[in-house]
Parts: C-alpha cells; sequence; structure tokens
C-alpha cells in the first residue's frame, strides 16, 4: 500500500477496536483491508486522495455502503468529506443504471425499459423523477421476463398492481408510454386490486399445497408455487395467476399488497 492510505489504514484499525470492539476488528479487518488497497489503488491512478464524488463514481453506492465504516472513519477525520446531496445523486444514477441494464440487449424487455428510460430524459426531469418513474416499469418487465411475455399484457399488469396497489399512479406514464408508442393497450382502472377467495376448495387447496411440500425443489418457480398456495389455502386468498409475490419474510409472515400473512416456519424451511 502507497503513502496515500498507508499510515490511514493503520489509523482505520486502532479506531475500528474503540468504535466495535477487538473481536469485530480481528475478525473484519481483512475484507477492510482489501477496499483501502482498492482505494489506494485508485489515489495513485489519479495520483491524488480521490474526492467522495470521484469515490462513489468509481466504487458504487453499494460498495460504499457496505463499507460504511471506512466511509465514516475518512469523513470523521476529513481525509474524504461526505456530501449528501452527491450520495443521492449517485444512489439514483446506480439504480437507474441497474434498471437498464438488467435485461439482455437484444431482449424486447430490454429495448422496452431503454426507449422508456430516453424518453423520460427528454422531459428533463430530476434524476429521483427519473427513478421512482423507471421502478414500476422495470418490475412489470421482470414480471414479463418470469412468466415468458415479451410485452407486458393485461394479466400481468393486473397481477403486479394486485402485489403493489400503490404503484398504480407511478405506473401509469409507463402505460401511457406503451400505448402512445408502443401500439400496447393495457388498463390500469381494469386491474384488481381487493383481496378476493379462491375458487378452488379448502380441500383441494390443500391436497394441492401437501403435494408441494412433498416435491420440494430448489428454485424461483417452486418457491412461488409455495408461496400462493400457501396464502390461498391458510388464508383463503386468492393470488393473481400472473402474480409474482416480490416480499420480504419477517416474523414468518409475508408482506403483501400492505396486509401481513402469518406462514408457518416449516413452509420457510421447506
Amino acid at each position: 500500500m502507497s503513502d496515500y492510505f498507508q499510515q490511514h489504514f493503520l489509523d482505520f484499525a486502532e479506531w475500528l477496536v474503540k468504535r466495535r470492539g477487538t473481536n469485530f476488528a480481528a475478525t473484519s479487518i481483512k475484507r477492510y483491508f482489501e477496499y483501502f488497497f482498492q482505494l489506494d489503488q485508485f489515489a495513485l491512478e489519479i495520483k491524488r486522495f480521490p474526492s467522495y464524488q470521484q469515490i462513489l463514481h468509481q466504487f458504487s453506492v453499494k460498495k460504499t455502503r457496505k463499507y460504511l465504516l471506512v466511509t465514516k472513519f475518512l469523513d470523521e477525520l476529513e481525509i474524504v468529506k461526505l456530501k449528501p446531496e452527491i450520495k443521492e445523486q449517485y444512489s439514483h444514477l446506480n439504480t437507474i443504471e441497474k434498471y437498464i441494464t438488467y435485461f439482455e440487449a437484444e431482449t424486447t424487455w430490454h429495448s422496452l425499459i431503454n426507449d422508456y428510460y430516453v424518453f423520460l430524459k427528454q422531459k428533463h426531469i430530476t434524476l429521483k423523477s427519473l427513478r421512482l418513474a423507471l421502478t414500476p416499469a422495470f418490475h412489470l418487465l421482470k414480471n414479463c421476463q418470469y412468466f415468458c411475455f415479451e410485452n407486458p399484457t393485461q394479466d400481468i399488469l393486473d397481477g403486479y398492481l394486485w402485489g403493489s396497489p400503490g404503484q398504480k399512479s407511478a405506473i401509469s406514464g409507463f402505460i401511457n408510454f406503451l400505448k402512445q408508442s408502443k401500439g400496447i393497450y393495457l388498463k390500469i382502472d381494469q386491474a384488481t386490486t381487493g383481496f378476493m377467495r379462491p375458487k378452488m376448495s379448502k380441500k383441494l387447496l390443500q391436497k394441492k399445497l401437501i403435494d408441494c411440500l412433498r416435491s420440494p425443489k430448489n428454485n424461483t418457480e417452486y418457491n412461488q408455487r409455495l408461496l400462493k398456495l400457501s396464502i390461498e389455502y391458510l388464508h383463503a386468498i386468492a393470488v393473481p395467476t400472473k402474480a409474482y409475490l416480490r416480499v420480504k419474510i419477517k416474523d414468518q409472515s409475508l408482506n403483501i399488497n400492505g396486509y401481513h400473512f402469518y406462514i408457518p416456519d416449516e413452509i420457510f424451511k421447506s
């Protein structure tokens, strides 16, 4: 390590012991050294201490968040001063880049999200507004990818809004874009965002859930089927065919549509 960061790393090791204790410092110092080494190499490349903006540009907001203690240390010692407004700007840029590079270049999904991005850029809106507009479009297209549909359909839209009704207003811009630029006609008002009872009997749902649990698989399709059957059998709520459950598991419950649904721990571990 060069003179740019060598002494700062030694100072950080002492700072880390005081801040988090000896055990934490001993078990984590190696990975922090790797980050300091990367910062040092970058400093050698540009022949100066990098600014916070340069670090964000080089390593992304996600990586600097991963090494948050290093960022705090550099800020406290005024080696690299934090600028929250720059962090927010780069956070938006990183998210936008993730959206427009997620799909393979030759796919319809990539073409749609990229064309919508170009369309929005022409409006000269803020980065935050651009990210907020792209977010529901990206997730809708991810649903299309999962269900193997090149273009969004009414069923795909209905399924998406069933699980994310709060995005109804945000996605209207993308729906209008699809209509005006791609000739794809979808109706937001037609989407059902409330809960309905399953059409299958409880006995049949029970059988399907048991059969599913008896043949566990380690893939997304199985997990989606298991979660849907669990919701329909245990809570008597019909899940749309083209709904992709993006759920956060907490306290053995699923957060869907703003509601928490209890699911036995055995199902999560199946």
